[in-house]
């Protein structure tokens, strides 16, 4: 297939298919455009109408709306007789046994135990449990914290 040049003509059969092709293209481009005029006028329309909601919606809480800054009007006269109040005596004071308390030990928190005396040790407290060496790491068969184990229960 070659190009037409300028100089070159087509067939009358080319003609009138070049010509009908025209209307239809032109006849498709002018309902595209308007779809998308539509379109774009009904979206600026939601946008509009959302925004007046919106406005009227935050006009109705502002603190200078009627509903909002018109009280109801209170008797000062009602006031509650002394004997149903109750009256209720309280003491503050500082314990000074608190800091003694709740004061950081320098007693060590970790202590070193042999393979024997942890596999011992989580046998007493009911989470037995074998050792897995792989290189210079140790891990548990078992999960023994209480984090593993709840993790373990919410997962069944």
């Amino acid at each position: 297939m070659t190009e037409l040049g300028q100089n070159e003509s087509l067939s009358p059969q080319g003609q009138a298919r070049r010509d009908a092709m025209l209307g239809e293209l032109v006849g498709h481009m002018s309902h595209l455009r308007r779809r998308r005029r539509i379109r774009r006028a009904s979206l600026s329309t939601a946008m509009a109408f959302l925004v007046c909601v919106g406005v009227f919606r935050l006009a109705q809480f502002s603190p200078t709306h009627p509903s909002i800054t018109s009280r109801p009007e209170v008797e000062l006269d009602a006031r509650p007789s002394v004997s149903s109040q109750a009256t209720r005596v309280v003491y503050v004071a500082t314990d000074p046994d608190v800091i003694r308390r709740y004061r950081a030990s320098s007693q060590p928190i970790v202590v070193w135990v042999n393979d024997a005396q942890l596999i011992e040790v989580l046998a007493q407290m009911g989470r037995p449990a074998g050792l897995i060496r792989f290189g210079d790491r140790l891990a548990l068969s078992a999960p023994v914290t209480d984090d593993e184990l709840m993790l373990n229960q919410q997962n069944r």
